[in-house]
């Protein structure tokens, strides 16, 4: 069996997940601890032997998944097969075979595995460090370990068995009953008892023959008198089982006499009547039902409306309810508003008198505070205050590397102070190579006792091999050669009295001659050869290997004892003294790397006070630079004021304070012109809303006074309301029109209705030979009752 790939659709942390195809000779799976190797062996016992009776041990799928999963291998022959098993009361073992799923997946199972038990497998092929460290495990399982790793599996079992199947056919001393030669020869002798008591018995057989034909002519005699009692009594059985079915059909023939005949009477009369009443019923209270909506909805189509001359002004009326709202709002809003004006005309007279004498709105509007004028205030304000940054973080900047060169000259002070004065005796080079020979050291050393171990575990085997392979003292030396005689002298007259009696007789002597003989060639062949343990393939292969061993482990502990010499150690090292020498090329190596550390930090030093000495230089000059570019700006604006014929003691951040100020008293003006315009659209919307409610309220009898805007407010509502009950009662009106139409077309489909089930219901009780329902009724049970006795009758008919 090959194991070829493995999908695990739920088993610890894996989750549907393939490993595969395996297609080399040999497969490692390699991981660091919790990887999930331990999980892919238990995986593989799971699936080929069952899950485990503890459910600790299940594996149980963290990552989801069906729990188990399936494992494609092959045969010796290359068939491919495909093992598949999941944990739970539908899981279970199923076996896809090249020839389809297989019908005994176990029996299947068992013979790829090779009839290997579940302790086999786990001990010997599936075997894990737990296994390996239980020393049970080990002692059950050495010589089949043993046997798997030389190629010849259960190579001890069969040398034992062989031995034990020698002894149980026969030994040369001992005269036990369960050797296979005694009982042969015991299972002769009562052969030959019996053959003697039956030759008897030929005399006897003429008679008894004859006797046994008269015994046969009477049983055919007496089973045709049986025959003939049997059919008797079947007819006898069938009259009286047949009585009770001919009293019933003899009552159901007097009953139907009594009862007339009705011909093509309905199928299910009295369901279909009483459903056509019932139609009935509700078809006439369905029409009287609509005949009354009908003279409600008449009634409320020729009813009078009130003011209906109202809805002719129905789109002037729809506009004053739009400007309803409107106009309540600027009611509510012009006081407010008007109040808001004068306190913006406050705020703008405010605001100029702020910047100056002669200033008006002309002047306010005429002065350039354009986008270009306020761009140039910003640069010179930037020019300004970055020449005057500039020259304070220079000044600055000098002072803090002033300082950082004072640190520098701190830290090489400092540094060469902790330099040591000698450099430590070994360096990199020398340590390096110490390094190297005690990593070859420790290698050889590892060599050594894989080669020392090897060679005990040889000797070990082949002590375990002499020992399987004694034999008992008792056990040695030839038979005795009357014995051998004895049993070919007995297969002979054995094969003689076969011949003699022939028949049966000749096959069983033939056979104890050929058994005894063969007894005699093991016994002669067992005295002559007996194997010497010292002389077995087996163990001169093992001798081989342990003079093998030997030679390579001489040869690694010389190679150690080399590499030691090299580490200045006298006697053949371990694993403490390989310690020592590491912790001593350790010290060395702190001690060197400290002093080449404060090599580093002594020039490191040094050359970070130099380059400190260079920046203090670079910022001197950077400062000087800085403080001529801030009084070239600061001349270069005053310039500029007096083109514009402004204050030269201005400062380009008070020219940005006077330029929003002039921005501030435009808004103020902007913010007052609005205000003028809306308060004026707001009077403008008020007297187009009282434009509109005049002209109604004279037509329609409203007094008005045209000033009182509380007045005006009431009448557009008197107005609206009236419109809307006016359109209210007009819809009214229309839709009880519309529906007078509908209830009339309903009440005509309901009377054709009812007229269609009077005359089905007619049709019926027609069909039935009667014009009354309850005629009707009583004809039908007659009819269902001749019915349900026309049935019975037919039934006890079948009966006889």
């Amino acid at each position: 069996m090959r194991i070829e790939e493995l999908y695990l659709d739920g088993f610890g942390h894996f989750y549907q997940q393939s490993v595969g195809p395996l297609l080399g000779p040999m497969t490692v799976f390699y991981g660091r601890n919790e990887a999930g190797k331990s999980t892919l062996l238990a995986f593989v016992r799971a699936i080929l032997f069952g899950f485990p009776a503890r459910y600790s041990n299940h594996y149980p799928p963290l990552a989801e998944g069906r729990h188990g999963g399936r494992i494609s291998l092959s045969d010796g022959a290359g068939a491919s097969y495909v093992v598949e098993r999941y944990a739970g009361a539908r899981g279970g073992l199923k076996i896809d075979t090249p020839h389809g799923p297989a019908s005994h997946p176990e029996a299947v199972l068992q013979r790829l595995t090779g009839n290997a038990s579940r302790d086999l497998f786990h001990n010997v092929f599936a075997f894990s460090l737990d296994e390996l460290q239980a020393a049970a495990s080990l002692n059950d399982s050495s010589g089949t370990i043993y046997s798997a790793g030389q190629g010849a599996p259960g190579l001890p079992a069969l040398w034992k068995a062989l031995r034990d199947r020698k002894d149980m056919i026969y030994l040369s001393r001992g005269r036990g009953t369960d050797r296979e030669v005694p009982r042969l020869l015991g299972m002769l002798r009562d052969i030959d008892e019996q053959l003697r008591g039956i030759g008897g018995n030929a005399e006897r057989y003429p008679r008894l023959t004859a006797r046994k034909s008269g015994i046969e002519a009477e049983l055919r005699d007496a089973d045709a008198e049986l025959t003939r009692l049997k059919a008797e009594l079947d007819g006898i059985d069938r009259r009286l089982d047949g009585w009770d079915d001919w009293v019933a059909f003899s009552d159901c023939e007097r009953r139907l006499r009594d009862i007339p005949r009705y011909e093509d009477f309905p199928d299910d009369p009295i369901p279909r009547l009483e459903s056509l009443e019932e139609r009935v019923r509700r078809t006439c209270d369905d029409r009287d039902e609509a005949s009354e909506q009908l003279r409600l909805a008449s009634e409320a189509a020729a009813e009078e409306i009130s003011g209906e001359e109202l809805l002719d002004d129905r789109e002037r009326v729809e506009s004053i309810r739009r400007a309803r709202s409107s106009f309540d709002n600027s009611v509510r809003d012009l006081p407010e508003r008007q109040g808001e004006l004068r306190g913006m005309e406050a705020d703008f007279a405010s605001n100029l008198t702020d910047l100056g004498h002669g200033w008006d709105e002309t002047e306010l509007l005429s002065f350039d505070a354009s986008l270009p004028v306020r761009n140039q205030v910003d640069r010179w304000r930037e020019q300004a205050t970055e020449s005057d940054e500039r020259a304070r973080q220079a000044r600055l900047q000098l002072e803090q590397e002033c300082r950082a060169l004072q640190d520098r000259q701190e830290e090489t002070r400092e540094a060469r102070d902790k330099l040591p004065r000698e450099p430590p005796p070994l360096d990199d080079t020398a340590l390096k190579e110490g390094q190297d020979q005690l990593r070859t050291t420790r290698g050889r050393l590892a060599e050594y006792e894989r080669r020392r171990q090897n060679l005990e575990n040889l000797q070990g085997q082949e002590d375990a091999l002499a020992a399987s392979m004694e034999t008992p003292a008792g056990a040695r030396g030839r038979p005795h050669l009357l014995l051998l005689i004895g049993l070919v002298l007995a297969g002979g007259m054995l094969f003689a009295g076969g011949l003699l009696l022939g028949g049966n007789s000749l096959f069983l002597g033939m056979a104890a001659w050929l058994v005894l003989l063969a007894a005699a060639v093991v016994l002669w062949y067992a005295g002559r050869t007996v194997p010497s343990p010292a002389r077995t393939p087996m163990t001169i292969a093992i001798r081989k290997r342990i003079a093998d061993e030997e030679a390579a482990s001489e040869t690694a502990r010389r190679a150690l004892l080399e590499s030691a010499a090299a580490l200045n150690l006298a006697e053949q090292p371990d694993a403490g003294a390989l310690d020592s020498v590491e912790a001593h090329q350790e010290a060395a190596r702190d001690a060197l790397d400290s002093w080449n550390a404060a090599r580093v930090r002594v020039e490191d030093a040094c050359r970070r006070e130099k380059a400190q000495g260079k920046r203090v230089e670079t910022t001197e000059e950077a400062k000087e630079a800085a403080h001529a570019t801030a009084g070239e700006v600061r001349q270069r604006w005053r310039q500029w004021l007096g083109e514009r014929r402004l204050d030269q003691s201005l400062t380009p951040e008070a020219m940005t304070t006077f330029l929003a100020r002039v921005e501030t008293t435009r808004s103020s003006l902007a913010e007052a012109r609005r205000m003028r315009d809306r308060v004026a659209a707001i009077e403008k919307d008020i007297q187009e809303f009282r434009e509109q409610v005049e002209p109604l309220s004279l037509r329609h009898g409203l007094p008005l006074n045209p000033d009182d805007l509380g007045q005006l407010a009431s009448v557009a509502d008197e107005l609206i309301g009236q419109f809307e009950e006016t359109q209210a009662a007009f819809s009214r009106r229309e839709q009880a029109r519309e529906q007078e139409n509908e209830l009339r077309q309903l009440l005509g489909n309901r009377e054709r209705r009812l007229q269609s089930e009077e005359k089905e219901l007619a049709e019926l009780l027609a069909a039935g030979g009667s014009d009354n329902p309850e005629e009707f009724r009583r004809r039908a049970r007659q009819h269902e009752e001749r019915l349900e006795l026309e049935r019975q009758r037919a039934e006890h008919r079948r009966g006889l």
